[in-house]
């Protein structure tokens, strides 16, 4: 009972800090929007696209190796081995984050002209790679917390960092933006480098501080640097060449977009509207589900070493049909709300269009994002590497051919497929690994049915209100989740054991 009562405070914290830091996440893109314009978000999104890429090729991998050989360790009430794993995991985040850095700073100005075409690229690039150690470094640190459940410790880094990153950059933004877009850009750099330096700092006092607690009980973990090579090497070579294909297809996607018929500052401002604006939206949600799905990482990893092949398949199975209830709920109230959304937030109807377009990929990215954490879990990370690999491959290839023949439509179809095809070779993956069948009917149709049924009955009455905008939508939407949630139990596809999905885990 303590166990369980343990899981849920982890993930209840880990839910309320998920969504805490994508509300600032969303404030702070809209005030960034209206400060830049679409434009200015464009040519930071592609900015973030080439650091996004050097961040994945330092810390891929570091985040797992840390949680997976912590956990293993004081499975075996090593908490030498442990405090060893992190010794490697520190030595590897240095040699890996310094690389990158020094690589990033040193080819920034050659980036910034062949890449992305754009010499205003340069400074934000060479401030943005200083800080590429320290996450690295960080990574390894809440992998440890991850392992030993220390949620609260990553819960109040990630708060911090999320607000210094807010409170450095705006300060930054009031300071440079009127010298131009290039040192406005270069504003939101300096602001999430100095809050990355904190974040570590802070992870790092409080990591020291946890070490001192534990007793050195018995000998270190054998082979910790092979292990640990082990889970980053593959994770590593999957996610630089996904991530580098990904950040390829973005750098695709303006010259592809000026192919059909834009021009340059349009393709910008569309890059912009999808990227830094409805796809924010559309993955504010997922708060309520990565939370609870990132504990399942050590969890499984500990049923694995311990054979226990039956809590392995109740908790897959249990983990899809909720993954699958609440993403198609969301995508529905996506569907639904989008005008509200976009007006309120963006003041414009195009961004509420690009939502609409891309709600129905909610399903696909949560339930994506479920069954790989599910796979890390298992030992599978080889598998997701290779359909990574596959995935990118194939969106490149699309934005090369369709962007140009159909515009900003090609790109929503590449970002379709792309997504189908992910989803269905891991699940597919899952299902072999853990043996268990997927029900079509009570996981897909009976959650679509409710959630349309709800939407209707809540805008069927929606005239009667009269309320400011941004209350109008929390009333609705709040009403047709309600709803959802009754249909639902009507349907019989929701019981009370799904709502106490941490009870199914730890009481077979």
């Amino acid at each position: 009972m303590r166990k369980l009562k343990a899981f849920l405070w982890q993930g209840i914290l880990l839910t309320l800090t998920a969504f805490l830091i994508q509300a600032v996440g969303i404030a702070f893109n809209i005030y960034l929007s209206n400060k830049l314009g679409a434009n200015g978000i464009g040519l930071f999104q592609l900015i973030m696209s080439i650091y996004s890429f050097a961040i994945t090729f330092a810390t891929a991998g570091i985040h797992l190796a840390a949680t997976r050989l912590v956990a293993e360790e004081m499975a075996n009430h090593s908490s030498r081995g442990a405090k060893k794993a992190m010794r490697v995991c520190f030595i590897y985040s240095l040699v890996a984050g310094g690389t990158v850095a020094l690589l990033l700073c040193c080819f920034a100005n050659y980036i910034s002209i062949h890449w992305l075409h754009d010499v205003r690229c340069v400074f934000s690039l060479r401030t943005m790679a200083l800080s590429i150690p320290f996450i690295c470094a960080t990574a390894a640190l809440n992998g440890y917390f991850m392992a030993m459940r220390q949620i609260g410790k990553n819960a109040s880094e990630q708060i911090l960092g999320t607000f210094a990153r807010v409170i450095f950059s705006i300060i930054a933004l009031s300071i440079l933006m009127p010298a131009g877009l290039e040192y406005a850009c270069l504003a939101v750099a300096l602001g999430g480098t100095a809050a990355e330096v904190l974040s570590f700092i802070y992870s790092y006092l409080l990591y020291r501080r946890d070490l001192n607690r534990h007793q050195q009980r018995q000998s270190a973990g054998k082979h910790i640097a092979g292990r640990m090579l082990y889970i980053t090497l593959p994770v590593t070579f999957s996610s630089c060449i996904r991530s580098g294909l990904n950040t390829l297809e973005q750098l695709m996607i303006p010259p592809g977009l000026q192919k059909s018929g834009m021009t340059s500052t349009n393709a910008l401002a569309q890059y912009g509207m999808v990227h830094g604006m409805a796809v924010p939206v559309i993955m504010f949600p997922a708060c309520f589900l990565y939370a609870f799905t990132s504990l399942l990482v050590p969890e499984l990893t500990e049923c694995l070493a311990q054979t226990q092949n039956k809590r392995i398949r109740m908790i897959s199975t249990r983990v899809i049909e909720l993954s699958l209830i609440f993403a198609i709920g969301v995508a529905g109230l996506l569907i639904a709300y989008a005008d509200n959304i976009s007006s309120i937030f963006f003041h414009t109807s195009q961004v509420a269009y690009y939502i609409k377009l891309l709600a129905p990929l909610v399903i696909l990215m949560y339930l994506d994002h479920a069954v790989d954490c599910m796979l890390k879990g298992l030992n599978e990370q080889v598998y997701s590497m290779r359909y990574n690999i596959i995935d990118s491959i194939m969106s490149v290839a699309l934005v090369y051919l369709l962007l140009p023949l159909l515009g900003i439509h090609g790109y929503i179809i590449v970002l379709f497929a792309s997504e189908m095809l992910n989803t269905t070779l891991s699940l597919n993956r899952l299902v072999k690994v853990v043996d268990f069948k997927i029900k079509f009917g009570a996981w897909f149709l009976k959650p679509a049915l409710a959630i349309s049924l709800s939407v209707f009955l809540v805008k069927s009455f929606s005239y009667i209100i009269h309320l400011p905008e941004l209350s109008a939508l929390i009333l609705l939407a709040g009403s047709s989740g309600l709803c959802y949630l009754a249909f639902l139990y009507i349907l019989d596809c929701a019981h009370r054991r799904d709502f106490h999905f941490a009870k199914s885990i730890f009481h077979l």
